[in-house]
């Protein structure tokens, strides 16, 4: 990974994904990292190496949004992961989901809007995905945000253990 001695901040809020959050979200970001990837490496902030399989992708931006709370627990950290092509297009994105990660982009492209990928965010959760439906496949989308909401307290990431 390179890190330029000046980051690139138009970048990152032209590619910043558009999250869409549930009316009666209790809980917002507080901060957003955004790492510039022009070479393969590891993440500082979730369990992946980032990796340029792709020729046509010339950077990725990683995405690294915290909220001070979850429904369940007192913190959260989700990612974005935006690939972006030699002629400034957006050729793939990825999202974290529950510890996870996933493709962001719907197969027909069409949560791409104005150059910014389009994701729903799970309410209280923070999950991210291109179709709200999927949420609702979850076993546990009701109960997490009613009878087990607290239920996991402070947990700890990697950096952490």
């Amino acid at each position: 990974m390179r890190i330029p001695d000046a980051f690139d901040c138009e970048s990152a809020l032209r590619y910043a994904p558009r999250l869409l959050m549930d009316k009666r979200e209790p809980f917002f970001p507080v901060r957003v990292g955004v790492t510039k990837f022009e070479a393969e490496g590891d993440s500082l902030s979730f369990r992946r190496r980032i990796a340029f399989t792709d020729p046509k992708v010339q950077s990725v931006l990683e995405y690294a949004i915290y909220y001070d709370y979850d429904i369940q627990h007192l913190y959260d950290l989700e990612h974005v992961w935006i690939y972006i092509g030699k002629e400034g297009e957006i050729m793939d994105a990825e999202a974290s989901f529950h510890g996870k990660y996933l493709k962001a982009l719907r197969s027909d492209r069409s949560n791409i809007n104005h150059g910014r990928v389009t994701l729903y965010v799970q309410p209280g959760k923070h999950a991210m995905a291109p179709l709200a439906e999927r949420f609702e496949r979850l076993p546990d989308f009701e109960r997490c945000t009613m009878e087990e909401a607290g239920a996991d307290g402070v947990i700890y990431g990697d950096m952490f253990a």
